[in-house]
């Protein structure tokens, strides 16, 4: 028989008495604790409020049985368990806290930046550029293939930034060909806002008022729009480069970045993903709808990113 949600948290309210009523702290703790993994905090809360107004009731009944004193109600040793048990609550509850702290939201600075813009290219040129970085990247991948195996996993890391390097290449070829028009550094300011709103919701990010105490930087570098077929096709496109800001360092970007796949590929790709040479990620994040709901897309993105990478739990 299938249990909602609800039903299940009320039943969890009377399987979590209070140390004041069976006298047991550790094994109260351990169930507020549970309580907290399987509900979360904010689900959790009036589950645990209740609980530690137990304890509130508790302790206001031992300060009047102090007053009334053995004739009146607990004897004194009854009344000491008591405040003993809420001291060992308190320190094993004391971890929760320092998960919290830890669990801080990511500061992120976003702002836009003018990249100097390369020579244009006549079309025939885009193609060829494109193709002499595939044909590069290709042959430096087969050669590392032959020297160290086709399992890129067990290769020694400065075989696997060279590839990550040559992908870049060929990725930022494509990139400039891309975002060569001029229309497509136009409404950058906007995106700007449009981001700092949606990371205003999240719950793993946060906006930063100045680059100084960022952990990252979101460098807006252009939006474009392409031509689709399909309805659910990603038509509108923000570009960013998400580097390490003074809170974080360019070796922990790139450590935690090193395993990590950019996607879903249907709504975004990387152009460049970070290496030695380059310690940052470029990237375009796209919508059917407009650029506004891009910049929603970008926010789901970019969290499973913070998450996938674990950035926020240590910078």
């Amino acid at each position: 028989m299938k249990t909602s949600r609800h039903s299940t948290r009320n039943e969890a309210c009377t399987t979590i008495p209070s140390v004041a009523q069976n006298g047991n702290s550790r094994t109260g703790a351990k169930q507020e604790i549970l309580a907290l993994a399987i509900y979360g905090e904010e689900d959790a809360r009036g589950v645990i409020g209740g609980t530690r107004s137990s304890f509130q009731t508790g302790r206001q009944a031992d300060e009047r049985s102090s007053m009334l004193g053995p004739q009146g109600g607990d004897s004194p040793g009854v009344s000491m368990n008591r405040r003993v048990s809420i001291v060992l609550l308190t320190s094993l509850l004391m971890p929760i806290g320092v998960l919290e702290v830890r669990a801080q939201p990511l500061p992120v600075f976003v702002a836009v930046v003018d990249d100097p813009q390369p020579p244009p290219l006549k079309p025939e040129q885009h193609a060829a550029a494109i193709d002499a970085a595939q044909n590069r990247m290709f042959a430096i991948a087969g050669e590392l293939r032959k020297q160290h195996g086709n399992r890129q996993q067990d290769w020694p890391p400065d075989a696997i930034d060279a590839v990550y390097a040559a992908e870049n290449v060929y990725k930022m070829a494509m990139a400039r060909r891309d975002y060569q028009p001029a229309n497509t550094r136009l409404g950058l300011d906007t995106v700007v806002t449009d981001l700092v709103t949606e990371l205003g919701k999240s719950k793993l990010m946060t906006p930063a008022a100045t680059r100084d105490g960022a952990a990252l930087v979101f460098e807006v570098i252009g939006r474009r729009t392409a031509q689709t077929t399909g309805v659910t096709d990603a038509k509108y496109f923000i570009r960013l480069r998400i580097r390490p800001g003074p809170a974080m360092t360019e070796a922990r970007l790139r450590e935690a970045s090193t395993t990590y796949r950019w996607g879903p590929d249907f709504l975004t790709k990387a152009f460049v993903r970070p290496t030695v040479a380059a310690s940052y990620w470029d990237v375009e994040i796209g919508s059917p709808a407009a650029f506004k709901t891009a910049a929603a897309v970008a926010r789901n993105v970019l969290e499973g990113f913070v998450k996938g990478t674990a950035l926020s739990a240590a910078r």
